[in-house]
């Protein structure tokens, strides 16, 4: 059985800038910025004639955990954990994402933590 294709990817990342997970982003494809604020960056990423926006947003939960936002299925990447693992690998630390894509019902703290190259699924509260 595959797996669903997310209709959306965010990924939290441990103790990178804005400014280091847009230039990340940046090797994916074609970045056109729309606005940058002092930690908070959003975007189209051009992938193959296909537009992604994208939302970068520092310091989201406490001082430890930006974000990267993929609002389209269109994507590189089937689910949230696939993009979490190429993150993690890449820039070289911890990610964090939603255990499923969101639907109704599902445990709203329930989280993957990927850490080089491991998976582990953890209760992640982060209010």
């Amino acid at each position: 059985m595959s797996e669903q294709r997310h209709p959306d990817i965010e990924v939290y990342i441990k103790e990178r800038s804005a400014q280091q997970i847009f230039e990340w982003v940046q090797t994916l494809g074609t970045l056109t910025t729309h606005m940058i604020a002092k930690e908070s960056i959003k975007a189209t990423l051009m992938i193959d004639d296909v537009e992604i926006p994208v939302l970068i947003q520092q310091r989201v939960i406490g001082k430890a955990w930006s974000s990267v936002w993929f609002d389209s299925a269109e994507t590189p990447w089937t689910t949230d954990l696939d993009c979490a693992h190429q993150i993690a690998k890449e820039m070289e630390t911890q990610t964090r994402c939603i255990a499923s894509g969101w639907q109704e019902g599902d445990e709203p703290d329930e989280w993957y933590k990927v850490h080089q190259g491991v998976e582990e699924k953890i209760v992640w509260n982060t209010n």
